[in-house]
């Protein structure tokens, strides 16, 4: 006689077995999500690397009296990487978390 579980409440105590795409959707979206914003920072990064290897002259324009605006660029970076690392987080802690803490229960998410 067999004990796996077929479904969610299948047996108490019985780890539920979900469609494979169900599991697959969760794991789909926090993969287009994580792409998204990986791809979005290599192009921001990208076209700060490639300024400063092609026009350095246009990174050398004195914005203030001591800062360059590759100087500002470089903050620039630096900020907006901490923003998706931010926008990451909060969409993590509200919808994929949701949605694996509703599969570990037993629930579609």
């Amino acid at each position: 006689m067999s004990s796996q579980s077929t479904g969610p409440g299948a047996a108490q105590g019985a780890t539920p077995v979900y469609p494979k795409s169900t599991v697959r959707q969760v794991a789909g979206k926090r993969m287009r999500v994580s792409l998204w914003l990986a791809f979005a920072m290599m192009v921001i990064y990208s076209a700060f690397t490639l300024l400063a290897a092609f026009a350095p002259d246009f990174l050398a324009i004195q914005v203030a009296d001591s800062i360059t605006l590759a100087l500002v660029l470089a903050v620039f970076v630096i900020v907006v990487s901490w923003g998706f690392t931010w926008a990451y987080i909060r969409w993590a802690n509200r919808y994929h978390d949701a949605a694996c803490d509703d599969l570990g229960k037993g629930r579609e998410p």
